[in-house]
């Protein structure tokens, strides 16, 4: 190894006297330069492993502590087997979006609980869209007491969304043609279903007074857009289409799927933005799940697009994406032939206030541009060369680089934030202790009983709480951090 690549792998960990080093070998004749090479390469021996086996071989350099200074801690820098110091999210870093990949133990949980810890305390709400209920756990801890749970499907905490109620301020019109594209795009439906949804929702929206200056009675549901289907005369080719399109909406009108979508009156979705929620989504079908987080996206994106005291670029509120391929998957924007209507809305609400945190299993999965609209890219272990290559892409690791990703613990990752620094660096997530599977479905029917799903009072707080000195907020993340 060079002496110059020695110095730059030593200057880390050792400074200032590294460079010194460096600066008398510049100067330094055959002889001196020799001399000096040795004294590196023990002092590279001491403080870098070299066996062949050692990851430490595939060491990053960190960025310098001020550019990794941030409110919200996520994990400390490590070099070497070193850990160095914190790194830190800062507040206009959310609203570019985060990206969280890894192989299924990676940890990538964890660091999730370590992103919502940061929020609880910082009182930001969040929306937390569970595929597997991975989160519940969360209302053990002190910190979690006030987090809702909502059992999407099941009657513990039921949660009653029904998306042919358009957002406030978002005309019927509107909300019907984005609408189709989202059934459309969750259950793989074509062309002809979609011009058969539209004609129909439009005849359910008009005999329903949607179009009409008076309020709204009574909103329409998924069932009586099927009724209206089912009551067509279809002929020649829209008979076929007939068929698929009684398919879609069968499946997200039958049974605890249909106890969901079918109501007249729904949560109130307005006050459920201002609190700090989990939406448990294990009961449903894959297409099911799809249909209802793709249906909260665009309902969000428009109420916030509508709402006249939204605040351009502040961030507001976080979005987590558990599950992340399945609605910004490839092979659907690949399908549409660019850019599908949820690629749209992630890359648009940056701007309204939304924070996107995108977790996923695979990399390789996800959409173009739904990893290259991502502020912050933090990769765990990742095993599949297709995951890997797309990881590193992300990354901007280098050819030879990129084995580390492979090589990870428990808990480490590689991370690279825009704008702040021009390399990727390696971190450790502390772990946090929740005792996982601790709360039951009685504890959630309890803890939620105060709050009806139709309910529009607002969340009051009893303990008005301190704010929190920095370095005592980091040692509550860090408990070793002096």
């Amino acid at each position: 190894m060079l002496a110059e690549e020695i110095c730059v792998k030593l200057r880390p960990i050792l400074g200032e006297k590294v460079d010194r080093l460096w600066r008398a070998y510049l100067v330094e004749d055959a002889d001196g330069k020799r001399e000096i090479e040795q004294i590196l390469n023990m002092m590279y021996v001491d403080n870098i492993s070299t066996d062949f086996d050692n990851k430490n071989n595939d060491i990053l350099a960190p960025p310098p502590a001020e550019y990794v200074r941030g409110e919200y801690p996520i994990g400390e820098i490590t070099y070497a087997g070193k850990k160095l110091y914190p790194f830190c999210l800062r507040e206009h870093d959310w609203i570019k979006h985060v990206l969280i990949v890894g192989a299924s133990g990676s940890g990538k949980t964890n660091l999730c609980f370590q992103v919502l810890k940061n929020f609880i305390y910082k009182k930001k709400p969040f929306l937390v869209l569970d595929w597997k209920r991975n989160y519940r756990d969360i209302i053990q801890e002190s910190y979690g007491k006030d987090v809702r749970v909502y059992t999407v499907g099941r009657d513990v905490a039921p949660f009653r969304f029904n998306p042919l109620i358009p957002p406030p301020g978002t005309a019927p019109k509107t909300w019907l043609k984005k609408l189709i594209e989202i059934i459309a795009h969750a259950t793989f439906v074509g062309e002809g279903v979609m011009y058969l949804l539209q004609k129909a929702l439009d005849k359910t929206y008009l005999d329903f007074g949607l179009y009409s200056s008076e309020p709204v009675v009574k909103y329409p549901t998924l069932k009586d857009l099927l009724n209206t289907i089912e009551s067509t005369d279809a002929k020649g080719r829209e008979a076929g289409w007939m068929s698929s399109t009684l398919r879609a909406l069968g499946a997200l009108t039958f049974g605890e799927t249909g106890k969901t979508f079918n109501v007249r009156q729904q949560s109130d979705m307005v006050d459920l933005l201002d609190q700090q929620v989990i939406l448990e989504m294990d009961s449903l079908t894959n297409t099911d799940k799809i249909f209802l987080v793709e249906s909260i996206l665009l309902w969000i994106h428009h109420y916030r697009l509508s709402s006249p005291s939204q605040k351009r670029e502040e961030f507001d509120h976080a979005i987590v994406l558990e599950e992340a391929h399945h609605v910004i998957g490839k092979d659907k924007s690949d399908l549409v032939g660019g850019e599908s209507i949820t690629d749209v809305i992630i890359r648009e609400i940056r701007e309204l206030g939304e924070s996107v945190i995108i977790i996923d299993q695979c990399p390789s999965l996800l959409s173009l541009p739904a990893r290259g609209n991502t502020w912050c890219t933090i990769v765990l272990n990742l095993k599949d060369a297709k995951d890997v290559n797309s990881a590193a892409s992300s990354l901007l690791l280098e050819a030879s680089e990129k084995k580390i990703l492979g090589r990870l613990d428990i808990g480490e990752a590689v991370a690279k934030i825009q704008g702040r620094w021009h390399k990727p660096f390696v971190i450790n997530v502390p772990h946090i202790p929740i005792k996982k599977g601790s709360v039951i479905d009685k504890m959630i029917g309890e803890m939620m009983r105060p709050y009806s799903t139709c309910s529009t009072s607002e969340n009051v707080t009893i303990v008005e709480e301190r704010e929190i000195p920095g370095n005592e907020y980091l040692r509550m993340f860090f408990p070793t951090e002096n």
